[in-house]
């Protein structure tokens, strides 16, 4: 497995269902700040996942910065030199 994009299609409120993204080959237009979830850097097996990233129960950190982007409108993980695995956008 690896990491790749995905662009988040889903409505507010099932921001939580790997299901509800689905595989870009390039980084979505995105923005560190937002109401809404653009898309996530989720774990990639297109053998068993088709084009949906790896249910986030089993990628429990991806999991866990999708709650803390939701609850704090920022992309996440944030800190100096830390990639963010989580982007926002604004409807």
């Amino acid at each position: 497995m690896s990491r790749a994009w995905f662009y988040y299609y889903g409505t507010p409120g099932s921001e939580q269902v790997a299901g509800n993204y689905i595989y870009s080959d390039f980084f979505p237009v995105c923005e560190t700040t937002g109401e809404f979830i653009c898309s996530v850097l989720g774990l990639y097996d297109p053998n068993t996942y088709g084009p949906f990233p790896v249910p986030f129960s089993i990628d429990t950190n991806l999991q866990g910065y999708i709650t803390d982007a939701l609850a704090a409108d920022t992309a996440k993980p944030s800190g100096f030199l830390i990639k963010p695995y989580v982007y926002m956008r604004y409807v």
